[in-house]
Order: structure tokens, then sequence, then C-alpha cells
């Protein structure tokens, strides 16, 4: 259209619309040479054009920045254009005139009407081929690595809920999970299966633990030590050590190495189970693989020794330690005063808390707890009340354990003062009574032949929704025994059947009393209820058969236990 041979000026419609097509290929030349200077503007502050359009289009705005950008630059060149096509017009057709500003403006205006046209429909602009706009969506554009890491948030969020129904024992709903996750296209990692496999590994589940290693072979999921570290503590914390050594085996066969952990796992599990032997075969087995045992594999075998009673086996095993430069724990320490409170031996124990003191670490309640144990197996209650006490000073709260072996200490005595006392401390630190504290102060009442704290006590421990123990029962009984209420053991006894606890030979025992010691004798119920025991299968002992003599007389105990064919009857 803009060849030298167009002389003549336009004709009507058709040559307005060569006109009209001029003006825009002005504007869009114009906007182009506008737009290269806008982005060297902007250089300096991200780079490249094409980086700062990336960046556009990581926000979703691009299309909007674009058009802004189009229209500001179209508005400010008006004048500066229209100078442009009033000379451009008069070279061409010289027989136009200038100054003519109405077609000058109308040219404009129909440029730009033209280039939103053109951008609407797809035509190709000053910024290449623009898309017709939409309706602007409120959810937002996402990149691939913006998308990624949502995924990774995701599946984030799920192993957070499939490890807590993990540890929580339930198995079956952190599987549910799992496969709500799967239909989620999200892939659990090993982290998710190991944590599932260990829920099902503790509960002995076998066929779901070997469906899931099934399952992360299909999908390429690689098990790793941890996955059979899982395995192998979930064998032993439901105490099936063959299968857990089974794990270890079969760890070896896929090319995993077995590490402080798995050792450590074993090694804890025939500990517990009281085979020392075992457990220290374990320990040789470690150090040939090339492994350093831990404070954990030793305090695990001094922690057995401990419970079998072996003080000096626990010793040796700590003095071991040391020499191997492993430096003692808080649970080390712990484990040699408990050693100590197995044996009654309290200057052995104060001397290891001390040592764990000077040594900079802390005891925690575990510790103290033992401590107190200790010396209430030596029958120095003021020691385990000083103890008692220390732990509270340093700031750490008292727990059951620690009230329940304070507590057989009053029952021992018969301390009702201090039991009760104790009792209202528990209260007001915010440890609520179980049932072996109440056991101990029923114990208390007992030994100290109060009726009336008794039975207080014992409507309490219903109250706060308790079952009393045969130990309960049995205590309250004694309690009446004493003062020959054989009436009311008989009701103890009725509540004891409605609650399906069954009796043993301490409330026999405290029936019988009661029947001795009643005014007059009960020998006859005395007789009957030794008899109703004896043949549901009660072992006698000598402190019943020394009960029912009391009852009814050296003779007819004679005879009873000739008739019944008791052991000791010719006594």
């Amino acid at each position: 259209f803009l060849s030298p041979e167009v002389s003549s000026p336009p004709q009507q419609t058709t040559d307005f619309a060569l006109l009209v097509t001029y003006m825009s290929t002005l504007t869009v030349w114009s906007v182009q040479r506008l737009q290269t200077m806008c982005w060297s503007a902007l250089a300096p502050f991200g780079g490249s054009q094409g980086q700062l359009s990336k960046r556009l289009k990581g926000t979703g705005m691009e299309q909007t920045v674009k058009h802004h950008l189009v229209i500001a630059l179209l508005l400010n060149a008006l004048i500066g254009m229209a100078s442009l096509w009033e000379n451009e017009l008069s070279a061409v057709w010289p027989e136009t005139g200038t100054g003519n500003f109405f077609y000058q403006a109308l040219a404009v205006m129909l440029c730009m009407v033209f280039y939103f046209v053109c951008s609407s429909f797809g035509v190709s602009g000053p910024f290449g081929r623009v898309k017709a706009q939409r309706p602007i969506s409120p959810r937002p554009t996402f990149q691939p690595e913006v998308r990624q890491r949502q995924d990774h948030r995701a599946v984030a969020r799920c192993s957070q809920q499939i490890s807590a129904a993990a540890k929580a024992g339930r198995s079956a709903e952190a599987m549910q999970l799992m496969v709500k996750m799967q239909t989620s296209r999200l892939q659990p990692d090993t982290a998710i299966y190991n944590s599932v496999i260990h829920a099902f590994a503790k509960e002995g589940q076998n066929s779901q633990t070997d469906a899931l290693l099934d399952e992360m072979a299909a999908k390429r999921v690689a098990p790793n030590t941890v996955t059979f570290n899982m395995l192998i503590d979930g064998a032993v914390k439901r105490n099936d050590l063959a299968s857990a050594e089974a794990w270890l085996d079969r760890m070896g066969k896929v090319g995993l190495k077995a590490n402080q952990a798995t050792y450590a796992i074993l090694i804890h599990g025939w500990a517990r189970r009281g085979d020392i032997t075992r457990a220290e075969a374990w320990l040789d087995s470690m150090a040939d693989a090339g492994l350093e045992p831990n404070a954990v594999c030793y305090n695990s075998i001094m922690s057995a020794c401990s419970h079998s009673g072996d003080a000096a086996g626990a010793l040796a095993w700590g003095t071991r330690m040391c020499e191997k430069g492993i430096s003692p724990t808080v649970t080390t320490f712990t484990t040699m005063v408990d050693a100590c409170a197995k044996c009654g031996d309290i200057d052995g124990a104060e001397m290891w808390m001390k040592s764990m003191e000077a040594s900079g670490l802390e005891p925690n309640v575990v510790s103290y707890s033992a401590m107190v144990d200790a010396c209430v197996k030596g029958n120095a209650m003021a020691r385990a009340q000083h103890w008692h006490s220390q732990m509270q000073s340093k700031g750490i709260q008292p727990n059951e354990y620690s009230f329940s072996a304070l507590m057989n200490g009053f029952a021992k005595e018969g301390n009702l003062e201090g039991a009760a006392s104790l009792l209202k401390e528990m209260t007001s630190v915010g440890v609520p009574p179980n049932i072996v504290i109440y056991n101990g102060v029923l114990h208390a009442c007992s030994v100290a032949r109060n009726v009336k704290v008794a039975e207080a006590v014992f409507r309490q421990l219903r109250a706060d929704g308790l079952k009393p123990t045969i130990v309960a029962f049995s205590s309250l009984a004694l309690t009446y025994a004493n003062f020959g209420l054989w009436s009311k053991v008989e009701l103890l006894e009725e509540e004891m059947i409605k609650d399906s606890v069954e009796m043993n030979s301490h409330f026999l025992f405290a029936l019988i009393l009661a029947y001795s010691k009643a005014k007059p004798r009960q020998a006859d119920r005395a007789e009957n209820a030794f008899r109703k025991a004896t043949e549901a299968g009660l072992q006698t002992n000598q402190h019943l058969r020394n009960v029912l003599t009391s009852a009814v007389g050296r003779r007819r105990c004679q005879h009873i236990l000739q008739s019944l064919k008791v052991a000791g009857a010719s006594g």
C-alpha cells in the first residue's frame, strides 16, 4: 500500500481503508519501539526481557501488565505520533494538506480500537500472538516447581498423621490413611512404610508386614536398615525373639547391614527376658561386626542384672562400660541405684546418686523414685522422705511410681497419718491416685486397725471410677476381721463375686480370722468357708491352717484336713 506509485489522494471507502491500515502499521511500529525502550529500563531490576517475561508468567498477570503497558504507551505517544502521521501524510498525499487534526485524531482512535480487537481475537500484535482474554479465575496458576513443593507439604502432613496413628497402636487407621494418601496420587516414601510396618510388627501381623514389603518392592520403594529395625523391634516388643533374629538374617540377604540400633534392640530383648547369656553373646557379635556397643547396650544388660538381684553383676558391667571409654548416662546411674534398691543397700544407692550429680548429670524422677524405693526396702522411712523432698526442691514433679514407693513404706509401718497426708499431696499436685496408692492406704488402715478410715478410702476408690482388686478387698476384710466383723467380710465377698474378683488365700485368711474373733465364735461358718475354698481349688498354707485351728479347734481342724486330704493334716 505504501509504494511510491501511490500518488493519488484517498478515494472514499477504499482509500479510507488504506489510510486506516497505514495508520495501524505505524502504530504497531511505534509501540514496538517504545516497548523495547521500556524493557531496557526494567532490565536493572530483573535481567533480560525473557527473564522478566517468565517472572510475569509465574504471577499469572502477564497479559494484564502487557495491556496496561500498551495503553500507557499509546496515551503517552499520541502527541508524538500525531505529528509523525501529519508529516507522513503530507509526503504521500500532499493534496490532503496538513493541520487536519480531525483526521489525525480519528486515525489514532481507530488504530487503538484496531489493536485491541486484534488482541481479543488472537491476532499478532507488538507482543507476539496474544490469546483471547478469559474471565480471571480465582484459582492461582502453579508452575511445576511450585506444584512439587505443594506435594511435599501434602506428603509431610500425611506422614505426620500416619506416624501418630502407628505410634498409638492404631495400625488399621494408619493403613487406611496410607491408602487414602495413594488415592490422592501421593506416593508414600520409605519412612511412611516404616511407620505402618512397625505398627503391624508390634501386633504380630506378619502377613501384613510381608504384604507391605511386597508392595514396596512393586512400587520400587527400597527398604532400608530402619525398615528391618522396625520389624525386629516389633518382634522384640511382643517377646518373639526367634522372629527378631530371623528378620536380622533376612536383612543380610537383601544386602543391608545391621547398625548399632539393630544390635541394641536384640540385646535389650534378651536382657528384658532375663537371659543375660544371650544378651552378652549379641554384644560380642556386635563387636565382631566392627560396631562399638553404646551406652544403651550396656544399660540393657545392667538392667537385666538389676532385675535379677545381681547388683555385683550390674556393677561389673558398669565398670566395663567405663573402661571402654563410654560415658555413663542418667539411665546407667539409675540402673545402679535400682540394683542397690533390690538388695536393700541404701548406702550404695546414695553413693550412686551422689556420683551422678558429681558427673554433671541431673537425676530424673525415675532416679529419685528408685532411691526412695531403696530406702523403703531398707526400712529407712526418714531417708525416703528426705529424698522425696529433695526431688521436689529440684523442681522435679513426683509421679505415680515415686508416690507408690513412699506409700508402701507408710503401709508397712501402719503409718496411717503419713499415708493420708501423701494421698492429699498427690491430689494437690495433680497426680490422680491409682489403685496401687489406694491399696497402700487400705493396707495402712488394716495395720493401724482403723475401720472408719478404711471404709472411707474404699468408697473413694469406687467414686474415682477404679475397680477394687483382691488386694483392696483383702486389706479391708482384714481390717474388719481384727474386730470380728464377719458379717461385713461376707458382704465384701459378695461384692467380689459381683466384680468377678477371685478369692485368694489372703482374703480367706481374713474371713476365717473374722469368724475366729467373733463373739460368739463362728466355727461352723469357718469350716464351711474353708471347705468351699479348698474344693474350688484354692491352695492352703500354714497360715490358713493356723487360723482354722483357732476358729474350730485343733482336733476338728485335723479332721477337716484329713477329710479334704490336705497336706499337713497329720501335723
